[in-house]
């Protein structure tokens, strides 16, 4: 489970971030696809900590999460709801929506989002990605305008990403880089990325399992993973990512309470709801 797909939808809340550039995708395993376990997974969102001058005193909100599997394709459908105060009593409020359609072999992405912030000022990316010749990724956008983009054939899309960073720390790797393309606003560029995962902790403890007992959560290993992403386009010096996700990763997929660091502000995911989904039938040719 990565999201990194709202902090392009963010960018409206004018978040200053310092950016870098230039992380090369490096060779790793990656789980089989079927490891990874259909489900919906809710979370209530708070505040954990603002920086700077952010101004920030409450957050409130929810994330639901829901990876289905159908056809031989992960469906990742997303929508993250915040709002937010100032010491001065101002709000802002953030309806972020996704659903991205990626084939297991990594060969075709489908995606669309939409954001809107205060109920006005609306976003949206709609459009496809698919690998041609040597694996070079072509990206046809309908939205916010018609254009095309050439990614280098080492780009990964997200459950492709989740797979390989699974199976890096299968292997007992600290650190994965690669490039990730996930759709999410401009909706033509990659974004470098960085993962350090931590040791593995034991199955059953201390890991607030007790809403996926029926999913063999308690059974499972899982390990702390946090995720930095960056622009590729930048030229600054300082290498600060934009935005971080962490959170205990399941081996089925599967991630415990989140972290969400957009850089000026601290956002904490609390897992309140978790059901399994049908696995879905794949009939490869």
């Amino acid at each position: 489970m990565i999201m990194p797909l709202p902090r392009r939808a963010l960018r409206a809340l004018t978040i200053s971030f310092a950016l870098v550039a230039g992380t090369a995708a490096l060779a790793s395993p990656a789980v089989p696809v079927d490891r990874l376990v259909p489900h919906i997974a809710v979370y209530d969102l708070s505040l954990v900590e603002a920086r700077d001058r952010a101004g920030i005193r409450t957050i409130n909100g929810r994330l639901v999460y829901e990876f289905a599997r159908r056809d031989c394709r992960a469906v990742l459908t997303y929508r993250q709801v915040m709002s937010m105060r100032t010491g001065e009593g101002q709000g802002t409020s953030l309806d972020f929506r996704s659903v991205t359609d990626e084939a297991d072999t990594a060969q075709s992405f489908d995606f669309e989002a939409n954001s809107v912030v205060s109920g006005t000022d609306a976003t949206e990316v709609d459009g496809v990605a698919k690998r041609g010749n040597r694996g070079l990724i072509k990206v046809e956008l309908q939205k916010p305008e018609q254009k095309s983009a050439d990614l280098p054939a080492e780009t990964m899309f997200p459950t492709e990403h989740l797979r390989h960073i699974l199976g890096a720390a299968e292997t007992g790797a600290f650190t994965l880089q690669a490039d990730v393309f996930d759709g999410g606003e401009p909706g033509d560029t990659s974004s470098p990325s960085v993962t350090f995962i931590g040791p593995p902790k034991a199955p059953g403890s201390a890991g607030g399992v007790s809403l996926g007992l029926e999913l063999g959560m308690d059974k499972l290993r899982r390990w702390p993973v946090s995720i930095s992403y960056f622009d590729a386009a930048s030229t600054e010096s300082e290498q600060t990512p934009k935005f971080i996700f962490a959170a205990d990763l399941y081996e089925n997929g599967i991630a415990g309470a989140l972290r969400l660091d957009y850089g000026n502000f601290v956002v904490e995911g609390r897992l309140v709801s978790l059901k399994a989904l049908p696995a879905g039938e794949c009939k490869q040719p």
